[in-house]
């Protein structure tokens, strides 16, 4: 019997959120149940742990977390994507996927309180502009579902020609 491991450091907000998004995208490769549970769960997590009920947008530490002086909410890209940009993005996502109304909610009051610092630093908030671009004209969703692989193939075929995947 393997003994359980725990995890050396807490997961902060990046973590969670660059999770989220990797897992749609598997998704959009190749769906999974057990991934879509997951996401789920991971969204979950993000809005119970990390988002700032106040002023929207999400701390970069969980609410059971110990943090340095304060919370922080780090809203600028930095040598990575930031994780408020990343998490409004994967939220969305999931949000127009699952019909989630919660998770555009969540994604609502973030860009509502990242407007002003969006406005006068643009170039330091390209994650959040790309939310802000997706919020306003959600990417088409296609779905295709069946149990003739060989017939499902043909129809991703069909539409990654068409530029649509």
């Amino acid at each position: 019997m393997v003994a359980e491991e725990r995890p050396a450091f807490p997961g902060y907000l990046d973590d969670h959120a660059f999770t989220l998004q990797a897992i749609l995208s598997l998704l959009q490769a190749r769906w999974d149940d057990g991934l879509y549970s997951f996401a789920i769960q991971l969204a979950e997590r993000l809005l119970a742990q990390f988002e700032d009920p106040e002023h929207g947008g999400f701390f970069f530490t969980a609410s059971d977390q110990r943090a340095p002086v304060q919370r922080l909410r780090v809203l600028q890209d930095d040598a990575t994507p930031s994780g408020d940009g990343i998490a409004a993005l994967a939220l969305q996502r999931l949000g127009h996927l699952g019909g989630a109304v919660r998770y555009l909610d969540a994604v609502a009051r973030l860009l509502d309180s990242a407007r002003a610092e969006v406005e006068r630093y643009p170039l330091a908030h390209a994650t959040l502009l790309n939310a802000l671009d997706e919020w306003h004209g959600p990417p088409p969703q296609v779905i295709i579902s069946g149990t003739d692989v060989i017939e499902m193939e043909a129809w991703a075929a069909s539409v990654r020609r068409r530029g649509r995947l």
